[in-house]
């Protein structure tokens, strides 16, 4: 009798609520999740902006940044780009907006084009002769370069038989292989004074050092190129990025822009492609949509 009446005078431990799942929060949030797994992530939107949530539910990824717990408004540092209101035509007109210049025949001020390649193709060696030219023209250049080091740079730019000493100080080499971000380039480009054209070399490598790592989700790429383009925004630079093809037995039509993300070709202005024929011959071949005549194909060499 004792015994049961100090039992009843011990009140149990509390039971702590479970925490509630990644997933339920972002659901709660208002975000939607796509029944669809693509290399184990669902899509998650909200109307305005795009994720990808682990198939576990446990890990939300929002641009490059990586989150394990709940996001709220601006998850993971991320801001929503400031929309504008609509505005008529004829205060359009009023203000006058012009195209920027083609700095490139396949590339505008403010543009960005993607060069994609087989490995070997010649991307490199094309960019370079791009650069070597634009600056003799008198155009500041910026080579971020992820692949090759300063050395082997030199080196395929003095096999070019370009005036180094003509070129001067218009031609400026970035070394990106320890781990610098898209952000390393614009504090680059900043420090400069401004840039008219910059090559980044590769894409590949660009991504996986912002983190981003899965470069076939078409969400994490799509919120990934719309961050870079608000990045160089301020420099209306022409930006020319180095991209690898698919690798073998890829589609040729939904991978024309190279391999990853099918949704890489809708942010470019321009795609182009540099190939061989079945007569050995390599062309590049560039689709702009911001240059009026069609562009006409150029052969680079012979095998």
């Amino acid at each position: 009798m004792y015994e049961a009446k100090e039992a009843a005078q011990v009140a149990p431990p509390p039971v702590a609520a479970a925490p509630q799942s990644l997933l339920a929060t972002m659901q709660a949030q208002g975000w939607r999740v796509s029944p669809r797994v693509s290399n184990g992530w669902h899509t998650l939107t909200n109307g305005t902006k795009t994720a990808a949530i682990s198939e576990d539910g446990a890990v939300v990824k929002m641009f490059s940044t990586t989150m394990c717990e709940s996001p709220g408004e601006g998850a993971g540092g991320v801001k929503s780009a400031p929309t504008e209101p609509p505005i008529s035509v004829a205060q359009l007109a009023a203000r006058a907006p012009e195209l920027g210049e083609p700095v490139l025949n396949f590339c505008r001020r403010g543009s960005f084009a993607l060069v994609a390649g087989d490995p070997k193709a010649g991307k490199t060696t094309l960019a370079l002769k791009i650069c070597a030219k634009k600056a003799q023209e008198g155009y500041r250049t910026l080579y971020a370069d992820f692949e090759n080091g300063p050395a082997l740079f030199l080196h395929r730019l003095k096999n070019l038989n370009m005036d180094l000493m003509n070129i001067g100080e218009r031609l400026q080499y970035l070394d990106c292989r320890d781990a610098p971000t898209a952000d390393h380039i614009a504090e680059a480009i900043r420090s400069l004074g401004g840039a008219d054209l910059v090559v980044i070399d590769c894409w590949g490598l660009l991504i996986g050092r912002d983190g981003v790592e899965d470069e076939s989700s078409n969400a994490l790429i799509s919120q990934y190129f719309m961050r870079i383009r608000r990045l160089f925004a301020p420099f209306n630079a022409a930006v020319v990025i180095l991209h690898h093809t698919p690798k073998s037995g890829a589609s040729e039509k939904l991978c024309f822009a190279g391999a990853g993300a099918s949704s890489l070709q809708r942010y470019v202005q321009t795609i182009a492609r540099i190939s061989e024929d079945k007569n050995g011959a390599w062309w590049f071949n560039a689709v702009c949509r911001e240059i009026d005549e069609p562009f006409k194909p150029v052969m680079l060499r012979r095998s």
